[in-house]
């Protein structure tokens, strides 16, 4: 079953922001950018359409992958943010039929991030906000963050949070970058930051959407679950089946999710209409798109109308536009 699809996972890597990070010096010996320990790939536009129209990619939505502009600290930060949100907003306007975007917040700075929040979806028109798993090694359900939560929820934002480097992660890192095994684990720990300090339950209006299939939250829900009512619980009690349905409320994004055992795992765990397409290009190489969509459409545990929501229909949902256009 082969359809055009919407990819919700993708991102921009302009001159304007590698130059700030070589600035900065976050590349290696070779000039190359190296973000959270991984070396970033080039990236172009025109690139990028060419991989969409070869794998029946109908729109991306776009983002800032980790570390956003958090190497950056005031008013440079704040450049930085404002530079790559037009930068986005201009693709959009561009390519009105093929792309979304989702704003970059100068977040050490919530009251600047409050400002970005408005500039990039009231004038920009932006399609929603990108976050990180932690920020400065501070996790979202963490109060500094409840009035920018309280902000997108009062504007039922998609809230899209990608993965970055967990504090301390070179204790633990066993010399790998931060991407191959402690993004997953940074996203479980972000929901679980979320969900029992009680933000998950106070948000609800927030459309949120977690990439690679939730880390290892899939695994580990009923864990997560049990302990939100636990003694020991310094949050926001939550009793285990209310806690079961908040995780169940996120949208899943499938980036990685290449093996039928990751979508069983995932059918078992959410409903249909939380599971989205996602791509990840360019961090992960045009090579990884077909064999994804492949066990997609051949996964058996999924109804071609199932797919069909997958593919397009819920990413729809949350991005109208794309829907109209």
């Amino acid at each position: 079953m082969s359809q055009d699809v919407i990819d919700v996972h993708a991102h921009i890597l302009p001159d304007a922001y590698l130059e700030a990070m070589r600035d900065a010096g976050l590349a290696n010996a070779r000039g190359q950018v190296v973000g959270d320990g991984f070396p970033f790939p080039v990236w172009s536009l025109e690139d990028t359409l060419c991989v969409m129209e070869r794998h029946r990619v109908r729109a991306s939505v776009l983002s800032i992958t980790a570390p956003g502009v958090q190497f950056l600290k005031g008013a440079a930060a704040r450049r930085l943010a404002r530079l790559l949100n037009e930068a986005m907003a201009d693709i959009v306007r561009a390519h009105s039929t093929r792309f979304a975007a989702l704003a970059v917040l100068p977040l050490s700075d919530v009251e600047a991030s409050l400002q970005e929040v408005g500039y990039a979806l009231d004038e920009l028109h932006l399609d929603g906000v990108g976050l990180y798993s932690n920020v400065d090694g501070v996790y979202l359900g963490d109060p500094r963050f409840e009035r920018l939560l309280a902000e997108l929820n009062r504007r039922e934002a998609v809230l899209f949070i990608h993965p970055a480097q967990p504090p301390a992660f070179a204790h633990f890192g066993l010399g790998l970058p931060s991407p191959i095994l402690e993004y997953p684990f940074d996203s479980t720990r972000m929901l679980a930051s979320l969900l029992y300090s009680g933000a998950l339950a106070r948000y609800q209006r927030i459309k949120l959407i977690v990439p690679h299939g939730g880390g290892a939250v899939p695994y580990l829900a009923s864990r997560i679950a049990r302990a939100a009512s636990a003694g020991f619980q310094k949050g926001v009690r939550t009793a285990p089946d209310e806690a079961m349905r908040l995780l169940r409320t996120v949208h899943y994004d499938l980036t990685a999710m290449g093996e039928p055992g990751n979508l069983a795992l995932l059918k078992e765990f959410v409903p249909v209409d939380r599971l989205l397409v996602g791509y990840d290009y360019p961090f992960r190489p045009e090579a990884t798109i077909a064999p994804q969509a492949s066990t997609l459409d051949a996964f058996e545990g999924f109804t071609d109308a199932g797919k069909t929501l997958i593919k397009a229909g819920n990413a729809m949902r949350l991005f109208p536009r794309l829907a109209t256009s």
